[in-house]
């Protein structure tokens, strides 16, 4: 992941698959870095999404425009 950056982190691993799903509809690839505890069934820490650097901005973009 030497070329990928962070776009976003959300509170849950739902909304992260959701964002990532939408991505992928619109030709973006991401992926997703769970760092929420394991301990607490995901009840605090955030799930991060991150793309290639080449499409951050147009993923950033998609993910405010659609109030993700």
């Amino acid at each position: 992941m030497i070329d990928w950056v962070k776009v976003t982190e959300v509170n849950s691993v739902f909304t992260a698959q959701n964002i990532i799903a939408f991505l992928a509809d619109n030709e973006i690839e991401a992926s997703e870095i769970d760092k929420t505890d394991s301990s607490y069934a995901g009840a605090f820490g955030k799930v991060e999404i991150y793309c290639h650097k080449e499409n951050a901005v147009a993923a950033l973009h998609l993910i405010e425009k659609n109030n993700f």
